[in-house]
């Protein structure tokens, strides 16, 4: 039998965030008799949680290239010689595993995955997960990668390269609950209605607050879900700060609770009425399909990519975006339609079962593996 071609995976990430679960959803679902996954990465959860699903990990020198508030000219010998160091290793690795190609899973680890594949001799593929447009750094990229991969349309549209990026949507999966009560996970009562994500302020909370304060339903409580470990600069860190106040500010009181950084979600998602998403240009919006695939009706900002992840009036309701009274009556309208919900959901959970499928995302991944090398 045919050996397994290896395929060297990079990240940079210390943290899991989207990005990085979609990585580790697609080496967990690889063909292991066809590619043998290996993943080059710093030490932290990404890192913990390959280990765990028998992915060997390789630790490398993958720095930031341009420390906070320093000047570009400043900074320029240091992050060449970052970007010089990381590629090396990075290259001697691939060596050293015979790897057959790499693949950059963000654009920080496409930096580095382009000058090692050059220095091993062999072909790598980007796999596009953010709303880049045009830039030097993209067009670069686009004209060295054997192949891009977007995880949208909206994603790809934006590349210098669009014509031929190929459009392969996230894999998504929800681990069953296990039926633990709202008073075990410290919820509170009433209609719960959320906002999950990490605290930043592209990923619109403070435009939930805002919804929160004109929902016209007194049984109605909201939930801000997610954390910060994807950074800890001062705008990330104000920006968690100031929620607290916004809402305070708008006379939500307790109505409004911030749960931080959540690792059971599994369990929340079954207590939810809604999901509210009311990010800027979402590339993707994982936790849109994560709450479909759980039956949770979903009321979010017809901006980015989410049109893709979210059919209108079928799995949820899309609003123009930056409009927090439209989401504000489409929660409202959810909340007192229990038929409506209950329909969204069902369809949601059903759809999203079919388009987010991590083997047939595996699948369509390997094939373009199997066209490169």
């Amino acid at each position: 039998m045919k050996s397994p071609r290896t395929a060297l995976f990079v990240d940079h990430a210390a943290a899991l965030g989207g990005a990085e679960i979609s990585l580790l959803t697609l080496m967990a679902a690889l063909d292991r008799d066809r590619w043998r996954p290996v993943l080059a990465t710093v030490p932290g959860r990404l890192a913990a949680e390959a280990e765990r699903l028998a992915i060997p990990v390789a630790f490398l020198p993958l720095a930031r290239l341009q420390a906070d508030g320093a000047s570009r000219a400043a900074h320029a010998p240091r992050a060449l010689w970052r970007l010089a160091r990381g590629a090396w290793s990075l290259a001697r690795l691939a060596r050293a595993e015979r790897a057959d190609l790499l693949q950059a899973n963000v654009l920080r680890a496409a930096i580095y995955t382009l000058p090692a594949a050059r220095l091993a001799g062999k072909p790598w593929v980007w796999h596009v997960r953010d709303i880049l447009g045009s830039t030097t750094s993209s067009r670069l990229l686009c004209r060295e990668a054997a192949a891009v991969i977007a995880i949208s349309r909206a994603v790809a549209a934006a590349l210098p390269c669009a014509a031929r990026a190929q459009v392969i949507p996230n894999p998504v999966t929800v681990t069953a609950s296990t039926g633990v009560d709202r008073r075990s996970l410290g919820l509170p009562d009433g209609q719960l209605v959320a906002s999950v994500g990490r605290l930043r302020p592209w990923k619109g909370h403070h435009r939930f607050v805002e919804m929160a304060a004109q929902v016209e339903a007194p049984d109605a409580r909201f939930l801000i879900i997610g954390g910060r470990d994807l950074g800890e600069d001062r705008e990330d860190l104000a920006y968690g700060e100031s929620l607290r106040r916004q809402a305070d500010a708008l006379g939500l009181g307790d109505r409004l609770t911030l749960l931080g950084d959540r690792g059971d979600l599994a369990e929340i998602w079954p207590h939810l009425s809604v999901l509210v998403h009311a990010a800027d240009a979402e590339p993707f919006g994982r936790v849109l399909a994560e709450a479909q695939l759980a039956g949770v009706p979903v009321v979010a900002f017809a901006d980015g990519g989410v049109p893709e992840v979210v059919q209108d009036q079928v799995t949820g309701i899309l609003t123009p975006a930056g409009d927090s009274q439209a989401l504000a009556d489409a929660v409202a309208r959810l909340l007192a339609d229990a038929q409506l919900a209950g329909r969204l959901g069902a369809a949601g959970r059903r759809l999203a079962s079919e388009r987010f499928d991590p083997a047939a995302h595996a699948r369509a991944v390997e094939r373009v593996f199997d066209h490169v090398t």
